[in-house]
């Protein structure tokens, strides 16, 4: 957490938004019982949850916009770390008087990136067929169905997207920010990368 921290706060001053600082800060959910050893799909229905559980009291003025799910980057992916992500992650700081943090960071490492809306781009998309879109609708059918065998499994799914990638760690802060100005991020270009390679959202 301390990396993805230093990570954000260089972004944040060096794209000279330092106003932004006093409202910058991470929901951590720590559950080892529920969620040590969990599948993804398992986190996601845990942030599933806990998204369906906001409130003003709990998460502060506009929670209950009814729009807020679809424009915020806060409900809309969440980070997972697990033993393999804090093995991987370092960060080195070599002092840059020119950064407006005085550092530069080298970042090595990756975390998952997990799409809340997983499931439901498919039917967003505006060439969809409209039989294909009824048995969607009432679930008949699944997006894993319609890409099915296609590719090789990961964790027991052959479709393309399998609802969360690996992002660099470096690269939290800019994915974040591409999630502001892009409401359907997951579905633009190079934007998704299938696992085990290591997406760049969009960046490279």
């Amino acid at each position: 957490m301390g990396i993805l921290t230093r990570v954000s706060d260089n972004w944040v001053r060096r794209s000279g938004k330092a106003r932004l600082m006093p409202y910058l800060f991470w929901t951590k959910v720590e559950d080892r019982a529920t969620l040590e050893g969990s599948s993804k799909d398992a986190v996601r229905e845990h942030f599933r949850n806990w998204i369906n559980t906001r409130s003003v009291e709990r998460d502060g003025p506009g929670a209950d916009h009814p729009n807020l799910i679809n424009e915020s980057p806060r409900y809309r992916a969440c980070l997972y770390v697990d033993k393999d992500v804090m093995m991987s992650a370092s960060l080195t700081a070599y002092p840059f008087p020119q950064n407006p943090t005085g550092f530069h960071l080298k970042v090595e490492g990756h975390v998952v990136l997990i799409d809340a809306q997983y499931g439901q781009h498919y039917l967003n998309q505006p060439g969809i067929d409209e039989y294909d879109r009824a048995e969607l609708e009432s679930g008949d059918l699944t997006e894993e169905d319609l890409e099915e065998g296609q590719y090789e499994p990961i964790e027991g799914k052959t479709e393309y997207d399998v609802g969360w990638q690996y992002i660099k760690l470096e690269l939290t802060a800019t994915i974040y920010d591409q999630m502001c100005h892009f409401h359907d991020a997951w579905i633009q270009p190079n934007f998704y990368t299938r696992p085990p390679a290591i997406g760049e959202g969009g960046t490279a």
